[in-house]
């Protein structure tokens, strides 16, 4: 349901003040301002600390420059829970193949939620479906969740069904020239163009396949399965390098940097390697990010029969991914391969020009 500014502007407002539910959820595309309309409505009638800000795209924590303590990233919600332990006693002189599992898993800090009063998500279609839920159902109210209703598409299981909110299009923002192309896409007008900010599509008949998904300072991206799959299996084979981007598998992990500050990794999350030859452990950077932290990583087809390092971080390379991946971040240059498999659609052109500065399809890979 698409609405004005003014009119959005109102029904977060309503919702604050009178409606007896406890959540809302609101859409905007690229380049419009719902974030702030989302927040600046519920900080009408609750103080902005007692606000509870999560960003659910972790790109946009590690380029904060001044952490504000009330704005926090999807995964510090999380804690670790012991889902299974084993009745047989563990020995820690043993090697840890010989001693059984305790399996793991996460469960929202209510403790910390609970100290404010109410809660905006932003990218919340990026948020695990089971955790929206639990947060809806035992977390403080008001709730806004904010979505972009066009990439909800790859997230069809979600609590949030994106064809019955409201969604701004409007824009009075002087958008980037790939915002504005992202906008045409879907039949939104754009009032004002900034051509001072560098950016560049392009199109190219061919690449070779050595070429995709190197390290270099593009990512790659594609729809076939296939070509995917071939690559990451040879990357996989393949030991860690530096500027290497793994993508994270595990269910919530931590590591730490030379300060001991904590920095807490979800499935989604993007790492490069910084030293993969450093003891005790590899020096890892949090993409877009120029912080250092210390862990271990460990390939997801690997883990199943790997001998030590339990505590691992499980990966999967990333210098190539899929559509479902690749919107969790933003990107300086991204490269869509095209194949006789699949080609590249509205919604993934979308969240190309949305997500990146450059693009480049290419219409060919052999």
């Amino acid at each position: 349901m698409i609405v004005d500014v003014d009119a959005m502007i109102s029904l977060i407002r309503d919702f604050v003040v009178t409606s007896n539910d406890k959540a809302m959820v609101v859409g905007g595309i690229a380049g419009t301002e719902i974030e702030r309309f989302a927040i600046e409505g519920i900080t009408e009638v609750h103080d902005f600390n007692k606000v509870l800000i999560v960003q659910c795209c972790q790109d946009y924590m590690g380029i904060m420059k001044n952490p504000i303590p009330n704005v926090k990233f999807v995964g510090d919600l999380l804690l670790p829970r012991i889902l299974d332990h084993p009745f047989k006693h563990i020995n820690p002189f043993k090697p840890r193949i010989e001693n059984p599992d305790v399996k793991f898993g996460m469960e929202l800090n209510f403790d910390m939620i609970n100290k404010y009063n109410a809660i905006v998500i932003l990218n919340a279609h990026l948020m695990n479906e089971r955790m929206a839920t639990d947060l809806m159902e035992n977390g403080p109210g008001p709730q806004i969740y904010v979505v972009d209703p066009i990439e909800d598409r790859y997230w069809s299981r979600m609590t949030f069904h994106c064809e019955d909110i409201p969604v701004i299009t409007d824009t009075l923002l002087k958008v980037s020239p790939m915002i504005a192309m992202a906008r045409d896409l879907v039949g939104a007008d754009t009032r004002a163009i900034n051509n001072k900010i560098k950016c560049n599509l392009n199109q190219v008949s061919k690449m070779s396949r050595r070429t995709v998904g190197k390290i270099d300072d593009k990512q790659y991206v594609t729809g076939d399965y296939d070509l995917l799959n071939d690559i990451m299996k040879k990357q996989e084979e393949s030991p860690f390098r530096k500027n290497q981007k793994v993508i994270v598998r595990g269910i919530i992990d931590v590591m730490v940097d030379d300060s001991n500050n904590r920095q807490t990794l979800v499935h989604g999350s993007m790492l490069v390697v910084h030293n993969a030859g450093s003891k005790p452990l590899m020096r890892m950077r949090l993409w877009n990010s120029k912080i250092i932290y210390a862990t271990n990583i460990c390939y997801s087809h690997n883990y199943n029969r790997y001998l030590g390092g339990r505590t691992d971080v499980i990966v999967d390379p990333a210098n190539i991914m899929n559509t479902f991946d690749f919107i969790r971040h933003r990107y300086q240059h991204s490269v869509f391969i095209n194949t006789e498999n699949h080609k590249c659609d509205k919604v993934e052109m979308y969240s190309l020009l949305k997500n990146s500065n450059n693009v480049t399809i290419v219409e060919n890979c052999k």
